[in-house]
């Protein structure tokens, strides 16, 4: 009997161990390894979402986004990955995905579906007919839950403006007025 206790014991230690770990990686995960992974890096510089849509933000690695649009423009298959870590430098990595003809959008960041404008970005898994990228906001329209709820925009990602028109500029060969 004693034996099987002690068993079933070191049995529940090393699944909580494993656990812990799994937890303890996650919570890990730096911008540098996310830009290393060739992801796209969001850095919220504030946990007021008023402070992040007027700027207090920082991307890296921009030029994924870029590169996706470039492939859907072409109706190729593309994937992107994004990683958005808070002002204490938790993160969450979410993926969208094009198939050819629609979005898919595995959105894991809970922090923009309390952001102003009616914004419908809960967690979750999204498939959306259109991409909109424009002054610094990455959206899909027209999408819909796995559910099958309908959804009017999701916002994917916030960039710096700046940053954002600069690099549309360079990718698009738009000359400089």
């Amino acid at each position: 009997m004693r034996k099987g206790l002690f068993f079933i014991c070191i049995l529940m230690l090393t699944i909580l161990s494993a656990c812990a770990q799994e937890q303890s990686n996650t919570e890990t995960y730096t911008v540098e390894e996310a830009v290393k992974d060739g992801h796209v890096v969001v850095k919220h510089l504030s946990s007021q979402p008023k402070q992040v849509l007027n700027g207090a933000i920082e991307t890296k690695n921009l030029k994924m986004v870029f590169k996706f649009q470039e492939k859907v423009d072409q109706k190729k298959k593309a994937k992107v990955k994004i990683s958005i870590f808070d002002k204490n430098g938790s993160s969450k990595t979410s993926t969208l995905q094009y198939d050819g003809k629609v979005f898919h959008f595995e959105n894991n960041y809970p922090g923009y579906q309390s952001f102003p404008g009616g914004s419908e970005s809960s967690p979750g898994i999204y498939q959306c007919q259109y991409l909109f990228m424009a002054h610094g906001r990455i959206e899909l329209h027209n999408c819909e839950d796995q559910e099958e709820k309908k959804h009017g925009r999701v916002i994917v990602f916030l960039s710096e403006v700046d940053k954002f028109q600069d690099l549309r500029d360079k990718f698009m060969d738009i000359p400089n007025s």
